[in-house]
């Protein structure tokens, strides 16, 4: 296999970085950091601290809370008998 193109990004101040240093540097993914690098040049908006509020890795944690069957939510009989129903009529 060959190299991979490797792209190099010019800030304002004439410095030369790519998308897997500034993610490294940051601790963001390298998609995000190529997000900042090609909506912006100037240094303070692609060095500056991102904050988890805005979004993340916790993002996926707070979903599973926003669902609407609860943990303590225990099936019928009901529903019992529905998956029962479903399941014989895949195992053909």
């Amino acid at each position: 296999m060959g190299k991979r193109r490797t792209i190099t990004y010019t800030l304002s101040d004439g410095k030369k970085v790519t998308c897997r240093e500034i993610s490294k540097l940051l601790g963001i993914t390298e998609t995000a950091a190529r997000h900042r690098l090609n909506h912006s040049d100037d240094p303070q908006v692609i060095y500056k601290p991102y904050s988890r509020k805005n979004g993340g890795p916790i993002r996926v944690i707070d979903r599973t809370i926003g669902t609407k069957k609860n943990k303590e939510h225990e099936p019928t009989k009901d529903e019992e008998l529905w998956k029962l129903v479903m399941q014989m009529g895949v195992k053909k």
